[in-house]
């Protein structure tokens, strides 16, 4: 799959979730794709006339109505789904993380315009993706426009330059610094009116955070290089770090942020959201290679235990390597078989990470509960924004290459 189809996919698999459009910043975090090229890449789809854009600060951009339908019973999800509360989408929204959700809900709905908040967390938890969900649910519930900007920004792009990092943050005016020949905006003013979020933020050095939260304070700001702070605008700041915020974060900042909200991990999360998050991601791939796939208890125990120092991330990427070897092995275009005894060494040990307290290991038994069998059109209640949303069914199950990542490859 090139980059152009990935992009596309992309669109067509986030406006299931996002039916009020998406903005170039959250399709270049889904695809990891450069922003410059998502953009040149829409804006083809549109001359295609696959896609339309709406609004001007930020554009969004969907696939047409008439395409929505289609779409939707490809993913088999009925159409009226499109307008379900956003976090619902989110496995785990009744369980282990129910409180982070109620947490952000209040954050997002508090008055007059919501409540700055910290998200904290490994590296592969979903922060990223749980912000998103945030702007969304604001949108959902009126407290912003449709057409309001979700701006998404990491600040270790920026973290070997503090001061060009600041400056991309607040802008800076012509000769602020050596090679500031212009004036310019930052991300203060692009993201006025709605909702900005600062991945990576202990990134930011002291100065920077000084900032921030005199802006948190008073509403204003100044652009890098101005002697006055005279500036307004409207932002609810989300903040993520994957560091202890005590030991990299500012005290006088950190203050200034009300709503703190630890994402958890992998291993944290109940045996049944495990499980869950297990069967998706491999509906996904029996999807992918449209043939059924069964995998044995001691199979699902080693592949989840083998993900814990990487979260869902790891959990996805080591369910996609699982299928492809198992792909090779069985060379049955009917359905795909894990056994344990087949299992590289390396997932194989993952067992023995679940050797925890008795009621865990009571708790995972009973919610595998056996062989699971999954089948090519099942599908999940709930749409998980962790994972890539698979609605194109592969016709040849030898299309599986398309989707695998290359650097899994050398364990074939």
């Amino acid at each position: 799959m090139n980059r152009k189809e990935k992009i596309f996919q992309a669109v067509c698999e986030l406006c299931i979730t996002f039916p009020n459009g998406l903005t170039t910043e959250q399709i270049a975090l889904y695809t990891n794709i450069a922003r410059p090229n998502v953009s040149n890449y829409l804006n083809q789809f549109i001359k295609e006339n696959k896609i339309v854009k709406s609004g001007t600060r930020p554009v969004l951009y969907s696939i047409k109505k008439e395409n929505l339908k289609t779409i939707h019973q490809s993913a088999n999800l009925p159409v009226h789904d499109v307008q379900k509360e956003p976090f619902q989408y989110f496995l785990g929204y009744n369980g282990s993380i129910k409180k982070q959700i109620n947490q952000a809900k209040a954050a997002v709905m508090y008055p007059p315009h919501g409540l700055h908040t910290l998200l904290t967390g490994d590296t592969g938890v979903g922060k990223s993706l749980f912000a998103s969900l945030m702007y969304n649910y604001a949108v959902y519930q009126n407290a912003l426009d449709k057409n309001s900007p979700f701006i998404v920004f990491n600040c270790a792009d920026y973290a070997s330059n503090p001061q060009l990092l600041v400056s991309h943050i607040f802008g800076h005016v012509k000769g602020a610094f050596t090679g500031a020949t212009r004036d310019k905006f930052g991300l203060l003013s692009e993201a006025d009116g709605g909702m900005l979020f600062l991945d990576e933020v202990h990134r930011l050095p002291p100065e920077g955070q000084e900032m921030i939260f005199y802006f948190m304070d008073t509403g204003t700001y100044g652009l890098l290089g101005e002697t006055q702070r005279s500036r307004k605008a409207q932002i609810l700041l989300i903040c993520a770090t994957t560091e202890e915020p005590n030991s990299t974060l500012l005290s006088t900042f950190l203050r200034r942020i009300p709503i703190k909200i630890n994402i958890p991990n992998l291993a944290e999360r109940s045996p049944g959201d495990q499980v869950d998050l297990l069967k998706y991601l491999l509906e996904i791939e029996a999807r992918k290679i449209n043939c059924a796939i069964t995998i044995d208890t001691d199979s699902a125990k080693a592949i989840i235990g083998s993900s814990f120092s990487g979260n869902v991330g790891k959990l996805k990427s080591t369910i996609q390597s699982v299928c492809a070897h198992f792909f090779i092995e069985d060379n049955n275009p009917n359905q795909l078989n894990i056994t344990y005894d087949k299992l590289i060494s390396d997932i194989k040990v993952g067992i023995f990470n679940l050797a925890r307290d008795n009621d865990y290991l009571v708790g995972l038994q009973h919610a595998l509960a056996g062989t699971i069998t999954i089948m090519p059109d099942n599908s999940h209640s709930g749409l998980d924004l962790y994972t890539d949303i698979d609605v194109n069914k592969h016709n040849t199950p030898f299309q599986v290459y398309d989707v695998i990542d290359k650097k899994i490859q050398f364990m074939l």
